[in-house]
Formats: C-alpha cells, structure tokens, sequence
C-alpha cells in the first residue's frame, strides 16, 4: 500500500499490483532450445512445468521457488528463472525478484517485445514495493519504450513520481494513462491525491467525484475524497465520506485511517 499523508490520517491507496506476464508454449520451446539443454532434459514437459510452477508461485511461492531451482537444475532455463523470480515476489523479497526480472528482460529482449515489457514493467513494480522508486522509473521506462500504448505503465510510473514528491510529473502521466483508458476510477482516484498534495484541492475533489461515480464500493475513493473535503473545511461531507468507508470495508486500513480521521472532526 502507497500512505499519501495530509492533515488528517492518511489515505491509502492502492499500490500498482503486479501483472505476471507468462511465456507462451512456444517461447518456452525456443528458451529452452537456446539454453543448449540435452536430450533427457528435452524431454521434459517444459511448458507443463511452467505453466504448474507459475501457478503454485500464487499459491505457495516457498514451494515455488523450491520447485523452480530444481527444475532449473534439470533445465528450465529462462522459464525456470521467471516462475523462481514471481515466487519471490510474492514471498515479498521484492529487491532480489526485481534484479531478476530485469536480468530476464535483457536476455529475452528482441525475442518477444511485448513480454520484454512486460518483465520490466513487473521489475519496476517490484521496484517501488522495494522502497525504490529511482530504479524503479528506470524499469517502467523501458516497459513504455516497449509498448507505449498500454495505460497501466503510466499508471505505475505515476507511483514513481509521487514516491519522489513530483506531483506534477505523476499527473503528467496519470493524463497521458486517462487519455489511453478512459473512465477508470484508479486514475481519477490517483488524480485527486496528486492534486491534493499538489495543494489544488478544488481539483482534486473534482476527480474524487470521477471516481466515486466510476466505483461507488471503493472506500479507498471515499477515504480520499473525506480528506480533500476536510481540507475544503466541508466537514459534514467529509465526515459522511469516512462513515461511508466504515460501512463498505469496517476491517480494512482504510477504515482505520477513517476512524483516526473521524476522531479529529471538530
């Protein structure tokens, strides 16, 4: 989760989650022919291999792991190396999955230019759950390189630029991601916090709005749009917005932060 702090307790909104492109059938053929594999380890079902290893990472990422280095041993090559860097993600070792996942996309590289990107762009979200936002604008710039059109990597380079307090770059691409998606409350949602960070909170309440009407059960859009409203000194709205978080989601972080803030209210 990313806090974005103000006068009253944070808002939270959500991290950029991980999108785990697979290789096809195919590319794990040919990354495996490349890797000069001998006829026994040929013989193995690679592609089955990865397709059980990738699902058990989201299941049982220690086993996973366990399972690609195996596998590893007896050839999975490029393939194997994946699935062993999305079990450490998901084990939370987010710096070590990172330095693999960009390591994967340098070597695959002109093979399959959409998975390249998509590798880096799994690295540079791995990057910002890290703590690093600098190596992670690196990895999201390659991915939009790659493939500029897909509006989920600018969503996650705006991420970047907040962690880094450029407000006005995260909107800049926070635009340039309404512009390829229309309508999708996370950008209208991350909008309104930079705007709000950016001291524009008119603004902000504007795409809060946007937001609400794009996802009426996200307490995230609420707990964000109780903030700003506070802020505008609109305290019966804000205190309506944060009721309203504790009704859709009692147990979540929002909530507590909706709680802390409610105690606040004059």
């Amino acid at each position: 989760m990313t806090t974005l702090h103000c006068g009253v307790a944070a808002a939270t909104v959500r991290a950029p989650m991980p999108r785990h492109k697979t290789l096809s059938g195919s590319l794990v053929a040919a990354a495996i022919a490349a890797s000069g594999a001998t006829q026994a380890q040929v013989q193995i079902d690679h592609s089955a291999e990865y397709d059980a290893c990738m699902l058990l990472a989201g299941r049982a990422p220690t086993e996973a792991l366990a399972s690609a280095r195996s596998w590893e041993e007896a050839g999975g090559g490029n393939p194997a190396r994946h699935c062993a860097a999305i079990a450490l993600f998901n084990l939370r070792n987010y710096e070590e999955a990172a330095g693999r996942l960009e390591a994967l996309a340098e070597e695959i590289g002109a093979v399959d230019l959409t998975l390249t990107a998509g590798l880096h762009d799994q690295a540079g979200r791995a990057w910002l759950l890290a703590g690093e936002p600098g190596a992670a604008m690196v990895a999201l710039e390659s991915a939009i390189a790659l493939t500029p059109q897909d509006a989920e990597l600018y969503i996650a380079r705006s991420y970047a630029h907040a962690a880094q307090r450029d407000y006005v770059a995260a909107l800049q691409d926070l635009n340039q991601a309404e512009s390829l998606a229309p309508g999708l409350a996370e950008i209208h949602l991350l909008k309104a916090a930079a705007l709000r960070f950016h001291g524009n909170a008119a603004a902000a309440l504007e795409e809060a709005d946007r937001a609400a009407a794009a996802a009426p059960a996200d307490p995230d859009v609420y707990l964000e749009r109780g903030n700003i409203r506070w802020i505008l000194e609109d305290f019966e709205g804000a205190a309506s917005d944060w009721g309203q978080v504790l009704s859709l989601a009692p147990d979540s972080a929002a909530a507590q932060a909706a709680r802390r803030n409610l105690a606040r209210l004059p």
